[in-house]
């Protein structure tokens, strides 16, 4: 089933201008980060700890920077 909610996802960001990053990336995807639910049972995530991956036009995962917490 194909997801057709239309808000921006907290774990996946494509690059709107081209990216600073060292890899010939087009966006990331989050694997792991720090969460806490606020009142309104938002989920708030940290990036004290964290794992993404970056990924090329077709998918591919192109680098993966990791926290030195981690």
């Amino acid at each position: 089933m194909r997801n057709t909610n239309k808000a921006p996802s907290q774990f996946t960001k494509v690059y709107k201008r081209e990216s600073k990053s060292p890899f010939d990336d087009h966006c990331t995807m989050l694997w792991l980060a720090s969460a806490t639910c606020s009142a309104e049972n938002n989920l708030d995530l940290g990036y004290e700890r964290y794992i993404y991956v970056h990924k090329d036009n077709a998918g591919k995962v192109v680098g993966e920077p990791v926290t030195d917490s981690v």
